[in-house]
C-alpha cells in the first residue's frame, strides 16, 4: 500500500491531509477534511478513509514497525449516555477478545485533561476492505475464496460464543478483509454478554442488527441465543452464492414476510419459540408458501454450500447450526483444523465489562473515568496519570 506521508507543517500531503503546530510533546496534529486529529508522533497519517457524524477514521504508518494502522476519532462521544456505553464496552470486548478473526485494539491516546476530554481515538490494524465494499463492486470470487470467508467468520464465532459474547451485529460491513484474504470480524458496540447459566437473552431495548441480517426471532419474540450470528452467516453466505442480499425487506413485517417466501411459512415445532399472540397471529395471517428450492435460487452454487446454507438458515433457532457444528461441515472441510479454531480461555464477565455506576445508572463522569481506565492500559506514563494519580486505576 502506497502510504504518501507530509510531515512538514502547514504542507499537504496528496490526500489532502495537513499538520498542523502541535504544543503537546510526543504529539503531532493534523487538519484531515476540516477535522483536527493529534496522535502520538510515531504515526505519520495517511489519509482519511472515512468521515461521518460520529467523526473520522484515517490510515497511518507506524514508524515504530512499518506496519498500516487505522486510527478512529471519536467526536462528542460523552454527549450521549448510549453511545458513550457502546464505544466503552467496544474497547473492553476489544481488549479482553483475543483471536486472528476479532479485530484487536492496539493502542488509544489519552486527553491532556479530564476537561478536554471530549473525543476518544482507538487504533488497530488496518485492512483493505469490508466484504460489504468487495460484494457492492461485484467483485469475483471462487469458490475457495468464500469457502475461507465462511470459515473465518464461523471460527471467529466459535470464539466468540464460547466466551458467552454474542456479536449481535454481523454484516458485510463488519467484516474487514486483507488482500491476502485474512478476515476480521469488527463493530463489537452492540455486542452482548450473556449469562453461562442462561444462554438465552430477554428483550431488545436498542437497534440490533441490520434488518437484512436479522434473524427472524429477533423481530418475533422477545428471547434470543447465539444463533442470531449463525443466522447472519447464513444470510452473507447467501449473499457470497447469489450476488445479491437474500432477504431485502423493506421493514420488520416485510422482513419476516421474505424470509417465508424463501424458506417456506413455518408450522409446528419450527414456530413453537414464538410465544407471543400478536407474532403468532401475524404468522398465522401469512400465506401458506412452501419457499423457493435453493437450488433454483442459486443455480451457479455448489451442493455443500446450498446445503450448508439450508442448515444455518432455519427458521427455528434451536435447529439452527451452531459455529462448532457448522465447522464440521464439507462446505469448509479443507481448512478445518482444530487447533485454528480455538476457545476462549475464559468466559467474559458480563458484570466486569459491562458500564455500570455505583447506582445502575452511568454519568458522564463515571464514563469518563471508566475510559481514563482503558487507556491506561495503552498508556500508563501518559501526562495525565502523573498529573491526577487518583485517575490511575
Amino acid at each position: 500500500m502506497a502510504t504518501d506521508v507530509q510531515s512538514d507543517e502547514g504542507q499537504q500531503n496528496a490526500h489532502g491531509v495537513s499538520s498542523l503546530p502541535c504544543s503537546i510533546p510526543g504529539k503531532s496534529s493534523y487538519n484531515i477534511r476540516g477535522h483536527h486529529f493529534t496522535v502520538d508522533s510515531r504515526y505519520k497519517i495517511v489519509k482519511a478513509i472515512g468521515v461521518g457524524a460520529y467523526g473520522v477514521v484515517v490510515s497511518a504508518v507506524d514508524t515504530k514497525d512499518g506496519s498500516m494502522v487505522a486510527w478512529k476519532k471519536i467526536t462528542g462521544v460523552f454527549d450521549d449516555a448510549i453511545d458513550a456505553k457502546r464505544v466503552l464496552r467496544e474497547i473492553r470486548l476489544m481488549r479482553a477478545l483475543e483471536h486472528e478473526n476479532i479485530l484487536p485494539l492496539t493502542d488509544m491516546e489519552e486527553p491532556q485533561s479530564m476537561e478536554e476530554f471530549t473525543e476518544v481515538y482507538m487504533a488497530s490494524p488496518l485492512y483493505d476492505k469490508d466484504l460489504g465494499k468487495i460484494l457492492a463492486a461485484n467483485v469475483t470470487l471462487t469458490t475457495s475464496h468464500k469457502q475461507y470467508f465462511v470459515y473465518q467468520m464461523l471460527s471467529a464465532l466459535k470464539y466468540l460464543h464460547s466466551a458467552n459474547v454474542l456479536h449481535r451485529d454481523l454484516k458485510p460491513a463488519n467484516i474487514l478483509i486483507q488482500e491476502s484474504c485474512d478476515l476480521a470480524l469488527c463493530d463489537f458496540g452492540l455486542a452482548r454478554y450473556v449469562d453461562a447459566d442462561d444462554n438465552t437473552q430477554k428483550g431488545m431495548t436498542e437497534y440490533v442488527v441490520t434488518r437484512w441480517y436479522r434473524a427472524p426471532e429477533l423481530v418475533l419474540t422477545h428471547s434470543y441465543t447465539s444463533a442470531v450470528d449463525l443466522w447472519a452467516v447464513g444470510c452473507i453466505l447467501g449473499e457470497l452464492l447469489g450476488g445479491k442480499v437474500l432477504f431485502r425487506g423493506r421493514d420488520f413485517k416485510h422482513q419476516v414476510e421474505t424470509i417465508c417466501e424463501v424458506l417456506g411459512k413455518p408450522s409446528g415445532e419450527d414456530a413453537d419459540h414464538v410465544t407471543s399472540a400478536r407474532a403468532k397471529k401475524f404468522l398465522d395471517s401469512l400465506p401458506d408458501c412452501e419457499g423457493t428450492d435453493f437450488q433454483d435460487l442459486f443455480p451457479d452454487a455448489d451442493a455443500e454450500g446450498i446445503d450448508l446454507l439450508r442448515k444455518l438458515l432455519r427458521f427455528n433457532p434451536e435447529k439452527r447450526l451452531t459455529a462448532e457444528q457448522a465447522l464440521e461441515h464439507p462446505y469448509v472441510s479443507q481448512y478445518h483444523d482444530l487447533e485454528y479454531e480455538a476457545t476462549a480461555s475464559m468466559e467474559i464477565d458480563m458484570k466486569s465489562l459491562e458500564p455500570r455506576g455505583e447506582n445502575g445508572e452511568v454519568s458522564a463522569e463515571e464514563l469518563k473515568r471508566m475510559m481514563i481506565s482503558e487507556i491506561y492500559n495503552f498508556r500508563p506514563k501518559a501526562t495525565i496519570f502523573q498529573t491526577c494519580p487518583n485517575l490511575v486505576p
